[in-house]
């Protein structure tokens, strides 16, 4: 893996860090009965779905994992089947949120969003870690250089066609430091 590629991974991974606080704070907020500013829950779910899901997920499930399987990595057990089902796991809690936050008003849908939050904080921090520690280093220790520029040039590719790659990091930076502001908190 080229550090270029790693180092988008690494980078999408700081930003995730900044989405953890403002989730705490979501899950408190509908815990406890009180209004979001307007517009606050549809960016969450936005940087969820999109930014998390639909571009950095994707970024490893169709470049990163295929190139250590190729190197003999095995998907079906390990670190790489861990992330994978990590990935799978956070979908369906994403599908949660999503689902209770359509009903906000109604009894129990901020508690079922408020225990949804950090069901996904705690797992997406442990998820990190290790691919922060064992699996971009197992990548850039496995993978040869013509794998790792195939990882980059493929991330290349996938800006190149649009929604919702290409500009992700400056939206969705952009995106996380109005709900840091909105909400008044910080990493």
């Amino acid at each position: 893996m080229t550090p270029d590629a790693i180092a988008l991974l690494r980078r999408e991974h700081d930003l995730i860090d900044r989405i953890f606080p403002v989730l705490e704070e979501v899950a408190w907020r509908v815990d406890h009965g009180r209004n979001l500013p307007d517009g606050v829950f549809p960016e969450v779910l936005d940087f969820l779905n999109n930014f998390i899901s639909r571009c950095h997920y994707v970024r490893e499930e169709q470049q990163l994992i295929p190139a250590l399987t190729a190197a003999g990595v095995d998907t079906n057990s390990g670190v790489a089947a861990d992330m994978l089902d990590d990935h799978r796991k956070a979908r369906l809690i994403f599908a949660n949120i999503t689902r209770f936050g359509q009903h906000l008003e109604q009894a129990g849908s901020g508690q079922e969003i408020g225990a949804s939050v950090r069901i996904f904080d705690s797992l997406m921090r442990i998820h990190k870690r290790k691919e922060d520690q064992i699996l971009f280093p197992m990548a850039m220790e496995l993978l040869s250089d013509a794998q790792m520029e195939a990882i980059a040039l493929g991330f290349t590719e996938m800006d190149a066609k649009g929604e919702p790659f290409r500009g992700s990091m400056k939206r969705y930076t952009d995106i996380a430091g109005e709900l840091e502001e909105r909400l008044e908190v910080s990493l």
